[in-house]
């Protein structure tokens, strides 16, 4: 199914009219490319689409010294809170 299709199967009768429940918010998972969580939240925070990237605070080893940094702790995943058609 392409996106067209599936934009009018999530419509009210094909009108292009969004079917009852379909602006509805929810939340989602998205998979991320590796490494890249933080700049896809930054890049969200930007266009205003509410979203959560669970972190911890950990402390690596550099060659500078002991340095705190903040990981993810679900590497290449974010999650979204969006309406099923803009999804």
């Amino acid at each position: 199914m392409n996106g067209k299709e599936q934009v009018l199967k999530n419509t009210a009768g094909g009108s292009g009219i969004p079917a009852e429940g379909a602006r509805e918010k929810h939340w989602y998972a998205a998979y991320t490319r590796p490494n890249r969580e933080f700049v896809i939240k930054a890049r969200l925070d930007e266009l205003g689409v509410e979203n959560f990237l669970p972190t911890e605070e950990t402390i690596r080893e550099t060659p500078e010294g002991k340095k705190k940094v903040r990981v993810p702790l679900i590497h290449g995943m974010i999650f979204i809170r969006t309406d099923k058609v803009t999804s």
